[in-house]
């Protein structure tokens, strides 16, 4: 008979050893709840009781107090192997829940959870892969140090390889006991890795996520939508025997993803999160053909699909790649990244953080490890690519920002809003987190930004091939006028207008005036051929506060302005006595991205991105 260390203690309490195997041997354990379709009115929940029983059952309360049970959902039909699944429905977005699964007398303990938002707003979530149990304690420090710096997150994502041997079900019940108590109050959203897939179907097992078809791996490619991000969860696990990726089921993951796609236009952001790499740094994997077949199966895919993210396991080294589209790096849609010197194996490229512009391309990230195995080291940028990648022969410049293994063990906090993702990357130092990286990624046109003012009032008409209004309050000089009475600030003649969409696939031809805001003065962005920006740089970025900007162009500086995310002028200063060559700036601008235009007596604007942490 199996006993984990929650039935002893059961057993520990009990009156007689007789009555205390009859207890453990149908309460509760491994108990995981899990994102399901909706997670603003749906929880998903998966149990093992170690003996067959009826009656199994989910019971859930509004809040944290007093447990008062106004939900009760009964499992409907109980696996072979005793696995009790349940997904609630009906719930309320936003609200806090406790739960708890089992049957009178043999209860698990309480849990709680908080149902997503209705609307956009910001939320988090931990990003794990690798964990890899096999015979290790070191799981349940790995989640303390993650869940006590970020406790506010709503959920926790894992990429694959869950434990060593998904064919052993002692390593699976070691993975839940180490980490049991965070299941009980953060779900999970997991996929499936090639350490996972046996013929057990462990995977599917252990976890109760929707189903898309026809994998034979049950509930291991699945999507939900969390605030203003499309999710989803890719096995990239399906093989046929002979070493080949099934063609069907890309047939029928690419044609399923294109209609999920469709249905959910509002949405701003797509992330993809599967194990097997399709980018990456490592040695191994760069030579793995299997790795080079995924990548010839769903790079293209990604492209067509606008995918903005793409998160990784496998590799076991943190890599930042891209944003790529059609196997290069789009142009422009990276700054402020920091070069510094190659520390081999740690930081192979020298880079750290940076500013990734996803409004074409995704971004590929891979963070490492969140057990302890660190057996993958990165290939040099000079001996790239492997001989798996060998026709991509411009794949050291993918390498946009920081790769490397540092042989610590890693987890990222994702911070979501509707205008930027920030990644930021720990390193498990003991019991501590210590910062490793941090990378924002937005979503804006890669051309220049400039500025113009609309009058509401007036009811223009304006056609061109894309327009989007962009909230803002912005005023600069050398003002010229369009046709129609629009201002256009910068000295930008009429015909180049060409105003870029605020979300992917988006033509309004022709846009009437009437329905923009009530305010008088909006941000948009002009398609205009981006200007020579080698002159002026930003340093350090990111910054925490003190930065300065470093100017060595012939032309003298008019003005120095700086804005917020939402257009707001927070610096400017507009005489000089003479060109500067660097100019300090002491802020107390509260964190975010902010972006400096420099103009010049020419009227040309030179722009650059600087983080606040």
């Amino acid at each position: 008979m199996y006993t984990n260390s929650l039935f002893k203690r059961k057993i520990g309490s009990c009156i007689s050893i007789l009555i205390g195997f009859s207890i453990s041997a149908q309460t509760p354990y491994n108990v995981v709840m899990n994102l399901y379709d909706d997670p603003t009115t749906k929880m998903a929940f998966n149990w093992f009781t170690t003996s067959n029983t009826t009656g199994e059952q989910v019971e859930i309360s509004v809040g944290t107090g007093t447990f008062t049970p106004f939900k009760t959902v009964i499992v409907s039909a109980t696996t072979p192997q005793n696995v009790h699944k349940v997904v609630v429905t009906g719930l309320t977005p936003n609200i806090t829940y406790s739960f708890r699964v089992g049957k009178t007398g043999l209860w698990s303990d309480i849990g709680t959870f908080t149902t997503a938002k209705a609307n956009k707003e910001t939320f988090s979530f931990i990003y794990v892969t690798d964990t890899q149990v096999k015979n290790s304690n070191i799981l349940q420090t790995h989640c303390q140090a993650a869940f006590s710096k970020y406790p506010n997150a709503n959920f926790w994502l894992h990429c694959g390889d869950l434990v060593q041997d998904g064919g052993n079900q002692s390593e699976w019940d070691q993975f839940f006991e180490k980490q049991q108590n965070f299941f009980f109050h953060y779900p999970f959203a997991p996929i499936q890795g090639n350490h996972d897939n046996y013929s057990t179907v462990n995977f599917r097992r252990h976890f109760n996520t929707e189903n898309f078809a026809p994998t034979d791996l049950t509930g291991s490619t699945y999507t939900y939508i969390y605030g203003d991000v499309q999710f989803f969860a890719i096995n990239s696990e399906q093989w046929d025997s002979n070493g080949t990726l099934n063609s069907a089921y890309i047939t029928a993951l690419s044609n399923w993803m294109r209609a999920e796609v469709t249905v959910h236009q509002d949405i701003t952001w797509r992330i993809v999160y599967y194990h097997k790499t399709v980018y990456t740094g490592a040695s191994d994997e760069q030579n793995e053909q299997s790795c080079a077949v995924w990548h010839n199966a769903m790079a293209p895919l990604f492209d067509e699909l606008n995918i903005d993210i793409a998160l990784q396991g496998h590799s076991h080294i943190y890599d930042v790649i891209g944003p790529v589209y059609n196997i290069n790096t789009v142009l422009g849609s990276v700054n402020g990244v920091t070069q510094g010197n190659v520390v081999f194996p740690q930081n192979a490229s020298g880079k750290s953080g940076g500013i990734f512009n996803v409004q074409k391309g995704t971004l590929y990230f891979t963070n490492g490890t969140f057990g302890d195995l660190h057996y993958f080291n990165p290939l040099p940028l000079n001996s790239m690519p492997g001989s798996a990648f060998s026709s991509i022969s411009n794949y050291k410049s993918l390498m946009t920002g920081r790769y490397g293994q540092t042989e610590k063990s890693t987890y990222s906090n994702v911070s979501v809003t509707s205008t930027c993702i920030t990644i930021t990357t720990y390193e498990i130092v003991g019991n501590n987190s210590q910062l490793l990286d941090e990378i924002v990624i937005v979503k804006n046109c890669v051309f220049e930004e400039k500025y113009i003012e609309l009058n509401s009032a007036s009811k223009l008409q304006y056609t061109a091939t894309k327009i989007i209004l962009k909230p803002g309050f912005v005023g600069q000089p050398n003002t010229k006028v369009l046709p129609s009475g629009i201002t256009l600030y910068g000295g930008f003649k009429a015909t180049a207008i060409d105003i870029c969409p605020t979300k992917k696939n988006t033509i309004i031809n022709p846009y009437d005036f009437d329905n923009i805001p009530n305010s008088p003065l909006h941000r948009v962005i002009l398609e205009e051929e981006q200007t020579n920006i080698e002159n002026f740089s930003v340093f350090p970025n990111p910054s925490k506060g003190q930065f300065y900007l470093s100017y060595n162009g012939k032309e003298n500086v008019e003005k120095v302005v700086i804005f917020d995310i939402l257009g707001k002028i927070v610096y400017q200063k507009k005489s000089f006595e003479n060109n500067f060559a660097e100019l300090e700036i002491n802020s107390n601008f509260a964190t975010g991205i902010y972006t400096i235009q420099m103009i010049v007596e020419s009227g040309k604007i030179y722009s650059q991105k600087v983080i606040i942490n």
